[in-house]
C-alpha cells in the first residue's frame, strides 16, 4: 500500500509564520493556568499540561513541578531540563499542506 502512495512535492513557505497557528499558544488555560498577559507559549503550556506539582508566577515561567521522561523514565525536577518539541513541526506542517488547511478554517 505504501509503494502506491502518490508522494506530492513539498509546498512552498510563502506566508509561513507561527502566528498563523495561534492555538498553540493559547492552550494553558485548557490546563488550568489563567494568563496575566497572554504570555505563556506552547513550551510553558506543555509543561503545564504534563508536569505534577507545577507552579507558575506571573509571567508564566515555571518555576517548580516534576516531569516524567516518557524515554528514559527519569523524573526531572528543572523545567530547564525538559526539551519540548513538535511531533510534526509546524514548518513542516505549512509545506504539507497547512497553509491549505488554515485558509478553508478561516472561511
Amino acid at each position: 500500500m505504501l509503494e502506491a502512495l502518490a508522494v506530492a512535492p513539498s509546498g512552498s513557505m510563502a506566508g509561513y509564520s507561527r502566528e498563523e497557528f495561534p492555538h498553540w499558544a493559547s492552550e494553558a488555560a485548557s490546563h488550568g493556568w489563567t494568563e496575566p498577559d497572554g504570555s505563556c507559549d506552547v513550551r510553558d503550556s506543555a509543561l503545564i499540561r504534563d508536569g505534577e506539582g507545577v507552579e507558575i508566577d506571573d509571567d508564566c515561567s515555571i518555576t517548580a513541578g516534576m516531569w516524567l521522561d516518557p524515554y528514559t523514565g527519569r523524573t526531572l525536577a528543572d523545567p530547564s531540563e525538559v526539551d519540548i518539541d513538535h511531533v510534526v513541526p509546524l514548518a513542516n506542517a505549512w509545506r504539507s499542506g497547512g497553509e491549505l488547511r488554515r485558509v478553508e478554517h478561516r472561511r
